[in-house]
């Protein structure tokens, strides 16, 4: 298991960059599709998405191990301030434009209940996501790993291992296997289906030898290859850029670049803000000129982490902080009163 300061999370920085590049330019093909953004979107959004998870499991399992204690708060720090935002703009938007669409894609207004579930983070399992910004769909279901993550790393290791292999095969059910209500509504349970890079990227913060590193790569490309969930063709290559990442990180490969963790720092805010900003510029100027499209999108990203992102959680940190300090010098004084005299 390699240290958290024997990492170069430089290099995993440019691999989450490149995965929300992939996201943003395949909803560009909804809009105005390039040549550019038609062959990144070949990567797969979907394949995007499930090498985010391997990075995350990775990132979060060496959070937890190097400092169990407040784990879900940083976690929450780290992801939350953006979201908020966006969930507030996707608001503001559907406000303005009203119901919306696209070829391939409907936005309609969602109502009180489907936002105070999306805050909540409670969409995918209370309530549906919200349709001005459907990238969120993911956030629910990542920050539910997060809350599993302390369970899980006590199970025994056959445990985990066994909820990955189910987690896949429930990833390599066919989507259109059956037109009845239930299967269809299983279909629908991406918490499942999405655990197993979560917990790939986790067993590989564990267990860093090249012959796992070798194995995940192996097994994971060939199911995203099979999967019906990723049907683009370069979708293996979506993982196996996380996973290769991942590897070199992992041996400190390199060294670490204020410039790349820029990057990795950008990706989140473009993740979450990149649709509901084309949706603005293509319903309220009529703008769907792709490389306007991805500009935009890039310099909301770099406004939403200096301006938002990193001010509040910077504010909630120091709040934090001072429950902590407080949590302590209470500690420290009942230690004192029940002190001998």
């Amino acid at each position: 298991m390699a240290s958290a300061a024997q990492v170069n999370w430089s290099l995993i920085s440019v691999a989450r960059f490149f995965l929300a590049f992939v996201v943003v330019n395949h909803h560009i093909g909804f809009f105005h599709p390039s040549h550019f953004s038609s062959a990144v979107a070949m990567f797969g959004g979907k394949a995007a998405v499930v090498g985010f998870l391997v990075i995350s499991g990775y990132s979060v399992s060496a959070s937890f191990d190097k400092a169990p204690h407040g784990f879900l708060f940083r976690r929450f720090l780290r992801i939350y301030p953006a979201y908020f935002f966006a969930i507030l703009a996707a608001v503001l938007l559907q406000t303005v434009v009203g119901h919306y669409s696209i070829p391939g894609m409907d936005f309609s207004p969602s109502g009180p209940g489907t936002i105070l579930g999306n805050l909540l983070m409670l969409q995918c399992y209370v309530v549906r996501r919200i349709d001005f910004d459907p990238v969120v769909w993911s956030l629910s279901i990542e920050f539910s790993y997060y809350i599993l993550t302390p369970y899980l790393s006590r199970l025994p290791g056959w445990v985990r291992v066994a909820t990955l292999l189910g987690s896949g095969a429930f990833f390599l059910l066919p989507l259109g296997l059956s037109h009845g209500g239930f299967y269809q509504a299983l279909m629908k349970l991406n918490m499942v289906r999405c655990l197993w890079p979560f917990l790939v990227g986790a067993l590989l913060q564990r267990h860093s030898d090249k012959h796992w590193f070798l194995l995940a790569a192996s097994l994971g490309t060939l199911m995203i290859f099979v999967s019906d969930w990723t049907p683009e063709i370069l979708s293996p290559a979506s993982y196996f850029i996380a996973i290769v990442a991942i590897y070199f990180a992992s041996r400190n490969f390199g060294r670490q670049m204020p410039a790349l963790d820029y990057l990795g720092d950008v990706s989140y805010p473009l993740y979450l803000v990149h649709l509901p900003l084309m949706i603005a510029f293509a319903a309220l100027a009529g703008i769907t000129n792709p490389w306007v499209l991805t500009a935009a999108s890039l310099a909301a990203a770099v406004v939403v982490m200096t301006t938002i992102e990193i001010p509040f959680r910077a504010q909630l940190a120091k709040l934090g902080s001072l429950r902590i300090l407080s949590e302590r010098t209470s500690l420290n004084a009942e230690q004192q009163l029940k002190a001998p005299s």
